[in-house]
């Protein structure tokens, strides 16, 4: 009988012990209640320690642009701040992915109506409209974008496009005549297309002492120029 009483003493002891050390602080901290901190202008990770140490749990349900607020911290939170739960409980979040933006895409060679719904696809709109002659595309076409291609936008940004008038007219700059042989300087402007005009008489051969246009004007096919000469 005593031996029985020992071993019930000694169990009933161990019951105590287990319940004190282990079971207790259980009971204790389920039971707890705490406030829900204020998460705004914490990321998600600042946001999930900061619950850690109350004992609080986070739960990520979503997330949305927002241009207020830089990607990854946090947009709302529920239960709001200051609510009192216990311990244990999870807060749901939902974080921001920062301004909607989007990606300048390839247009040239594109038809304003195809570029039209290739930016909208995009995210961007349509802007000016500048025309321009191009040897890379055809009449009508897209030539080139600004900004450019690959460039990130937010979103609704307007982007400007250059259309194509064709080839444009094929130029070049007035040379330097001046001291030259008049008949040589004639014959060489006459090859690439130009009208030379030489008063008859005296000034009609020898060396260039006279040129119109100047040196450095921009001369197109069959324009006129003057020389007169030193002869």
């Amino acid at each position: 009988m005593a031996l029985l009483a020992l071993l019930a003493g000694a169990a009933f002891a161990i019951g105590v012990l287990v319940f004190d050390v282990l079971l207790m602080p259980r009971f204790i901290h389920s039971g707890a209640e705490v406030h829900v901190p204020d998460l705004a202008s914490l990321t998600q990770g600042q946001a999930e320690r900061t619950l850690s140490r109350l004992g609080l749990l986070l739960e990520r349900q979503g997330e949305r642009f927002d241009p207020s607020v830089p990607p990854g911290y946090v947009l709302s939170q529920d239960p709001p701040p200051e609510t009192l739960v216990r311990a244990g409980q999870r807060v749901m979040v939902t974080v921001s992915l920062g301004e909607e933006s989007g990606v300048v895409p390839a247009l040239e060679g594109e038809s304003v109506r195809a570029a039209t719904l290739v930016l909208t696809h995009a995210g961007l709109t349509v802007g000016g409209i500048t025309r321009a002659p191009s040897d890379a595309v055809g009449i009508g076409l897209v030539a080139g974008s600004d900004p450019p291609a690959e460039s990130v936008l937010p979103r609704n940004t307007p982007v400007s496009l250059l259309i194509s008038t064709g080839l444009g007219e094929e130029s070049w700059m007035m040379p330097e005549l001046l001291g030259r042989d008049l008949d040589a300087a004639r014959r060489e402007l006459e090859l690439d297309g130009l009208h030379v005009q030489v008063p008859p008489g005296a000034g009609a051969h020898g060396l260039v002492l006279f040129q119109n246009p100047p040196v450095g004007a921009r001369l197109t096919r069959g324009q006129s120029i003057t020389l007169r000469g030193s002869k």
